[in-house]
């Protein structure tokens, strides 16, 4: 497990930006999904970089990494990182919304990106429209109004599993990331 001491950190503009960059090769960015940070990925980082450079990002208000001071687009936080490391293009693997981000990032700074992985991931104006993930939507936005911290873990991780399996379904490992 990653901890904090070996997290590199970037100085942007509106604070720092914490990753983990191991290997050697092309390089590889990694983009977690939404409320985890950069260790979700630590099951691929070292097979990844066997042969790659590999550079895992906490995304702004995640993890290690700064909360926003101001308005912020996370697409400028990966140019500006890659422009700091004189790095570049990468391949940008996006879980969820670090598919988001990774999509993102190759629609403004094309020249920055050489191909992009995504899993999970919608565009920037998508909105749910099935019944299932607007209630769990609303249950979130209770619990977090409500300041039910408990409530709120407990909805978000529904999310994991889905609509028709249950967290009974899901490897701990993996509940253990949420």
């Amino acid at each position: 497990m990653t901890v904090a001491s070996e997290l590199t950190r970037f100085t942007s503009a509106d604070g720092d930006l914490a990753y983990l960059d191991t290997g050697t090769g092309d390089l590889v960015v990694l983009l977690h999904s939404g409320y985890v940070d950069h260790r979700v990925w630590h099951p691929q980082i070292p097979a990844l970089a066997v042969d790659h450079r590999v550079i895992a990002l906490d995304v702004r208000g995640h993890g290690a990494s700064a909360n926003a001071s101001k308005p912020f687009r996370w697409a400028d936080d990966v140019a500006a990182l890659l422009r700091h490391l004189d790095a570049g293009p990468a391949v940008l693997v996006g879980l969820s919304m670090g598919g988001l981000i990774a999509t993102n990032t190759v629609l403004e700074y094309p020249e920055l990106v050489r191909a992009v992985v995504t899993c999970g991931a919608a565009t920037g104006e998508f909105q749910y429209t099935d019944p299932w993930t607007r209630e769990l939507q609303a249950e979130m936005a209770r619990t977090l109004a409500a300041g039910d911290l408990e409530g709120w873990l407990a909805a978000f991780a529904q999310v994991v599993p889905g609509e028709h399996r249950s967290l009974d379904d899901v490897d701990p490992g993996i509940l253990r990331l949420v």
